[in-house]
């Protein structure tokens, strides 16, 4: 990160204001993105950087995408263009300028160092919580019925998981850039999800908050996952270097990508046990996934 781009981002982090943070978000933070990216595709050889053309290309459409379904939100929350106009400025004043030589990158600094607490997912507050030792409501009788409440249920798996690998990305500093980019594409994917569900939800003439929900993985495995995350990184650290930048460099160049891979059934299935260990299933829970595995991948 930048020493300009930490304050804004940190702030923007520490915002209890929703309005100002979906403002500063769609208005300034995205379009900045838009621009920057938009410089580097002008600036790429369209004959010799053929890869990186197209991905940018998809991404800029994704953005736009983005600032538009973005700006509607704020139109359709009454948020004028001038009653946030002084903090957009602010947060704009901190957000790095690609051509400022000047701005020096910084380690050991990043947004999500000091997490904030959230014992439980974020949910629109039609949604009844429970814990997972509150017990849920019986079953519905009847199909409609019966299908309203099992994509209820698939709905809210599905923004567990995409919360918990959006503070894979938020939570976690000096790990190889393809982990960050992987767990971002796994959120997009779980976005994705949520979507096609909530689709197949309004077929069955269902709505969210139709019955309570819970988050048994946010809950027990989150915190297991940052353990088992760091007690990784550090077996991987630089010994023999003193220096902060110096480790977390050493840090990106040995850590191996571990990824959970495909899990397939009957005869093709794979579990990949040393990704499972990583994000903190117990040896017990990896021995049952892995009873009828046609092959396992271990390197402990």
């Amino acid at each position: 990160m930048r020493t300009r781009t930490i304050p804004a981002f940190k702030h923007l982090e520490q915002l209890d204001d929703p309005n100002k943070f979906l403002s500063g978000l769609f208005r300034v933070v995205k379009p900045a993105l838009q621009a920057a990216l938009g410089s580097h595709l002008d600036a790429c050889p369209p004959y010799v950087d053929t890869p990186t053309v197209r991905m940018l290309k998809l991404i800029l459409q994704e953005e736009a995408k983005h600032i538009a379904t973005g700006l509607s939100l704020l139109a359709e929350r009454n948020i004028s263009w001038s009653e946030t106009l002084d903090f957009e400025a602010e947060l704009r004043k901190g957000l790095w300028d690609p051509n400022d030589i000047a701005s020096s990158f910084v380690s050991g600094e990043f947004v999500g160092k000091e997490p904030i607490a959230l014992p439980v997912p974020v949910w629109p507050t039609a949604v009844e919580y429970l814990s997972t030792d509150q017990q849920m409501p019986d079953w519905p009788v009847g199909h409609k019925e019966e299908m309203q409440r099992c994509v209820h249920e698939l709905v809210f798996s599905e923004l567990e998981a995409l919360d918990i690998f959006g503070r894979y990305v938020y939570e976690f500093s000096g790990f190889p850039w393809k982990f960050y980019v992987e767990a971002a594409r796994l959120c997009w994917d779980e976005a994705r999800h949520v979507e096609l569900l909530l689709n197949v939800l309004e077929r069955y003439d269902g709505t969210i908050g139709q019955w309570p929900a819970n988050a048994p993985g946010y809950e027990n495995a989150y915190k297991a996952a940052k353990q088992s995350l760091e007690e990784f990184k550090a077996k991987y650290a630089d010994d023999l270097s003193g220096s902060e930048e110096s480790s977390n460099m050493a840090s990106i160049v040995n850590i191996p990508l571990i990824r959970l891979g495909p899990e397939e059934t009957e005869s093709t299935r794979l579990v990949n046990a040393s990704a499972k260990r990583l994000v903190g299933f117990s040896e017990e829970q990896i021995s049952e996934m892995t009873a009828d595995a046609s092959e396992v991948i271990d390197d402990t």
